[in-house]
């Protein structure tokens, strides 16, 4: 199936965090048949994959690889090529998406076709969950 966008998330011992950045990806309002997840676990040594598979239940949308250890730009690389989205979002497995992210980026690249990538402005939070800070795109 070909999908109008890939989110590609790397990932590496980051059981405390990949959970609720799944989450955040699953709570989206676009509709999960415009958009498909590749998560690449890069031979984590903690529990990583073993909550990404939990999290990713009744995800039809997802697709999940692992391997050894080669690093986040290898992981990245791979997780496009194995993607089939038009457009590619990157996603750390530390972040998380508000809900309307994929629809509203979607929505941007279709009004303005000239564009080849965008950043968007992101809020800082620490690791209980509070807010830090806004941060321009």
């Amino acid at each position: 199936m070909i999908y109008k966008v890939s989110v590609i998330i790397p990932a590496y011992n980051v059981e405390n965090y990949i959970g609720e950045t799944i989450q955040s990806v699953g709570n989206q309002t676009a509709s999960p048949s415009d958009f498909q997840v590749v998560i690449v676990d890069d031979g984590s040594t903690d529990n990583t994959l073993e909550v990404i598979q939990r999290e990713i239940q009744g995800m039809e949308n997802v697709r999940v690889f692992s391997g050894k250890n080669q690093g986040t730009a290898f992981t990245r690389n791979r997780a496009i090529r194995e993607s089939s989205g038009g457009l590619i979002m990157l996603l750390d497995a530390d972040d998380l998406l508000e809900p309307t992210t994929v629809e509203s980026m979607t929505r941007f690249f279709r009004e303005n076709p000239q564009l080849a990538f965008a950043y968007s402005r992101h809020k800082r939070i620490d690791k209980t969950g509070e807010f830090i800070c806004d941060r321009p795109g």
